[in-house]
């Protein structure tokens, strides 16, 4: 009986195939018909089982993709026009994952720097595991921001009568929804509900920027979030407006850089220390409280060789110090560089008077030369700063002799190369030994002619 029916059952089923194909010329259906028709049927239940594991995995990612997740930006111009845009979103969550990568590179490469052995670079750069004062930025690693980006692209299809496009928005509960007004070609608003965030700011996103570029919102947007996630760890981020954050983060890619600069090159880079001075310089006065940032400006502003700022600075942040051994550490540091700045005066003053000399020996008018402190007995010209020790305060003749180094070399000859070295020396010596005579009064024939002899005759 059982044979019967199961007979039975596929003469059913080929039946109904005819009836769905219709019969051949013969007036029956042929076994390439029904192979063709199961075929057809497998094909679709294929391609259904594919949507199927699609949409789950497409809602998987999206829930554990990341912290947060960008929905395309809306964009809006003067004219009310409306343009979906998921190329910033895609921009923003790059924007963020890079911004994290380049602080965690700089902050490492601060901390852990090192100048060569016997390097001329022992002081200028920006080190802040030299000092038990100094400490890293506390960039909070349980802050750590990331995000995917959502596209709730629409999807025509159900299954078992659920509506797979309207359920999409309804899974994600971390997504962050932004809007861009373009008011001007120079003049954009950004706006965006970031309550998904849960960070206890209940304050949405409002940033009135200049920048109205793809790039430029996507990463206003990218530091306006790592931001907000930074400040739920209780330091002084929250306090920091969109721009000084972004003033901020810039300033520490920017100081690593030059800090990789000065060591590969093996010069002291106090230009390009002194240009990136001004905008840390402007928030450490602001945020006088801020211990770290205040440490920061102070080591910036004495690799450029500001000495004032540098010591005032420092002074803030050995005052905020977070123990009694930091700042008792600081102290000390604020003390040797009174000294370097104290000598560095005094070397200046025989920096003038070397320059007043030779201006008028090369019939020229050089601005005046510039001067790092340095820790070292030592004293040379690299090609654009006067290096030198604190020591050389108290031995004018030298400074003579280096600032010499600056005239000659504009020269054009070849007198500091090869064998020829140590001629260019000699022509060094033999200037600031006139210089000396000059500010001393003397002659050829009453001068002793020797040079680096401690003598405080200015």
């Amino acid at each position: 009986m059982t044979a019967g029916k199961a007979t039975t059952a596929n003469f059913g089923t080929v039946a109904a195939l005819q009836t769905t194909i219709g019969p051949n010329k013969r007036g029956g259906v042929t076994s390439v018909d029904v192979i063709a028709k199961i075929a057809v049927y497998a094909a679709s239940a294929l391609a259904l089982v594919w949507i199927n594991l699609w949409f789950v995995k497409f809602t998987y990612q999206g829930i554990v993709g990341g912290d947060v997740a960008i929905e395309p930006v809306q964009i809006y111009d003067a004219g009310g026009k409306t343009v979906t845009d998921d190329h910033i979103s895609r921009m923003i969550v790059a924007q963020i994952a890079s911004i994290q990568a380049e602080l965690d590179q700089s902050l490492a490469e601060l901390k852990e720097a090192q100048a060569p052995s016997g390097a001329k670079l022992t002081r200028q750069i920006v080190v802040f595991s030299a000092d038990p004062g100094a400490r890293d930025f506390p960039v909070p690693k349980a802050a750590r921001l990331s995000a995917t980006l959502f596209s709730p692209t629409a999807i025509d299809a159900k299954i078992s009568g659920v509506d797979l496009g309207a359920l999409l928005p309804r899974i994600q509960d971390r997504i962050l929804r932004f809007s861009v007004l373009i008011l001007t070609t120079s003049r954009a608003v950004v706006s965006g509900d970031v309550s998904n965030l849960n960070d206890g700011n209940p304050n949405p996103v409002w940033i009135e920027t200049d920048q109205t570029s793809h790039d430029r919102i996507a990463r206003s947007i990218a530091l306006a979030l790592v931001q907000r996630a930074w400040s739920t760890q209780g330091a002084l981020y929250q306090y920091l407006n969109e721009s000084e954050f972004g003033s901020l983060v810039d300033s520490i890619i920017t100081v690593s850089r030059i800090n990789r600069r000065a060591l590969n090159s093996g010069s002291a880079l106090v230009d390009e220390y002194k240009a990136a001075l001004a905008p840390i310089a402007s928030l450490a006065q602001k945020f006088t409280e801020w211990h770290d940032l205040c440490y920061f400006a102070g080591s910036v502003a004495e690799s450029g060789g500001d000495y004032t700022q540098a010591i005032q600075f420092l002074e803030e942040a050995r005052d905020t110090a977070p123990d009694e051994t930091i700042s008792e550490t600081l102290a000390k540091h604020v003390a040797a560089l009174k000294a370097s700045e104290f000598a560095k005066r005094h070397i200046l003053v025989s920096v003038k008077v070397a320059q007043a000399e030779y201006d008028k020996l090369f019939e020229t008018k050089k601005d005046t030369v510039g001067i790092s402190i340095i820790d070292s007995p030592n004293a040379y010209w690299d090609g654009a700063y006067i290096s030198a020790g604190a020591g050389m305060a108290d031995i004018p003749d030298i400074t003579y002799d280096v600032t010499a180094n600056a005239y000659l070399k504009d020269t054009g000859a070849e007198i500091f190369s090869g064998t020829g070295e140590a001629l260019g020396h000699s022509y060094a010596d033999i200037l600031a030994s006139y210089v000396k005579q000059v500010k001393l009064g003397q002659t050829a024939a009453t001068a002793d002619w020797v040079i680096g002899r401690a003598i405080a005759y200015e």
